[in-house]
């Protein structure tokens, strides 16, 4: 007698759970996001990237390319965390598939110096006649020189001062980064032991567009 298929006997039918969508969102330099200045970051869907968009917290984007991004916060918002929302175009549904989180941090300040590292050290009039400009550059957080695209520092104006066997020269302004035929010579012709004095200085950055101080550097003459 043929077997009757009973609901003790059939065996249950099993399906495969579905994988639920993730994403990764990962800043291409460090795990944190600088202000003031664009700062490129991924992100990582087992999908077509051109079905997948983010939204921030605060800040603005734009796309490079598929799942690349470069996010600008300004430096002025007092916000210390960015939110980052991955969504992606799901059977024609806008989804929201991830969420994630990124300290923010101001830039690093700059640090001034002459010619390409002169400062706070004795140095002669050859080496400093040879370099007769100032600079001003950024470390970054791997101590790296602070270099981002267009991120750069440009040092407006800056004052002077000679101080020679206990006396002390009313400092001079200068416009720029460059010494001055003036300075110049007066460099030559000072003393031995003579110290002077770079104080002052102003320096404009793209970060938020605005000038700002720097660090007084010194060096002394030597023969």
């Amino acid at each position: 007698m043929k077997q009757g298929y009973t609901q003790d006997n059939i065996a249950p039918f099993k399906t495969k759970p579905k994988t639920k969508l993730t994403a990764t969102v990962s800043s291409d330099k460090f795990n944190f996001l600088y202000k003031g200045c664009y700062s490129p970051v991924s992100v990582c869907v087992p999908i077509d990237l051109s079905k997948v968009s983010i939204s921030l917290s605060i800040g603005t984007f734009y796309e490079d390319s598929p799942g690349k991004y470069s996010i600008y916060i300004p430096d002025s918002v007092p916000n210390n965390m960015l939110e980052i929302t991955v969504f992606a175009k799901i059977k024609g549904q806008h989804t929201k598939i991830a969420t994630q989180y990124f300290r923010l941090v101001p830039i690093p300040s700059p640090v001034c110096a002459i010619g390409y590292g002169i400062r706070n050290r004795t140095a002669s009039k050859a080496e400093l006649t040879a370099n007769p400009f100032l600079i001003a550059k950024t470390v970054d957080a791997l101590g790296n020189n602070f270099d981002w695209g267009d991120m750069h520092w440009r040092i407006t104006s800056y004052k002077v001062m000679f101080y020679s066997n206990a006396q002390e020269e009313s400092p001079i302004v200068y416009q720029g980064n460059r010494f001055s035929d003036t300075l110049i010579e007066k460099i030559k012709s000072a003393p031995s032991g003579t110290f002077i004095f770079f104080t002052d200085i102003i320096i404009f950055t793209r970060a938020g567009e605005r000038e700002q101080p720097a660090e007084d550097i010194w060096v002394q003459l030597k023969n």
